[in-house]
């Protein structure tokens, strides 16, 4: 992997460092989105940069092109954050975050994706799901009662516990309690 560089090394002046960081200090307002795609259009050497970034950049460097693109949508940007998403250059977790972005954001086409990944290539599926650590469910409180009263036996009373847990289920069978 070639040495990263900062963001100091390409050359940006400070009017456009001064510029940027006034949009990105204002990301929570709706009109970001328009004026960072203005400044890449007033700004054309941006892309050719931020490109030149996620290639050879630090890590500092390839997070700030990366919120920039997320803050700017969809943007000449899109194409050279597929192709480090995809390419060996970056870290991994990056990488797989960018990946993740596009593919969100329906920038990417097909579920599997070649990506290079712990020093080789591999045919990936991608996939996301949401993991709730709550129910999402509500139980009556009859069926809430029989599975109280399973949790508390399955230690001593495992056969008493799963029948608990049965009648619980054929009470409420669309929406099971583990």
């Amino acid at each position: 992997m070639v040495p990263g560089r900062s963001t100091s090394r390409f050359g940006a002046d400070r009017q456009l460092v001064d510029q940027v960081a006034t949009i990105v200090d204002a990301s929570r307002r709706p009109e970001t989105r328009r004026r960072l795609q203005q400044l890449l259009q007033n700004r054309p050497t941006l892309v050719p940069l931020f490109t030149l970034m996620l290639r050879r950049g630090d890590p500092m460097a390839c997070k700030f092109v990366f919120s920039f693109a997320k803050d700017a949508g969809d943007s000449p940007l899109v194409e050279p954050l597929r192709q480090f998403a995809l390419g060996p250059f970056g870290s991994q977790r990056l990488r797989t975050d960018v990946l993740f972005w596009l593919q969100q954001q329906g920038f990417l086409e097909g579920e599997v994706q070649r990506m290079w990944v712990n020093g080789e290539w591999h045919e990936i599926r991608l996939s996301q799901m949401d993991i709730y650590h709550e129910p999402t469910g509500r139980h009556s409180p009859d069926v809430a009662r029989l599975a109280g009263r399973a949790f508390e036996l399955i230690a001593s009373d495992p056969r008493e516990a799963e029948r608990l847990l049965r009648e619980a289920l054929t009470k409420e069978p669309d929406l099971p309690i583990c």
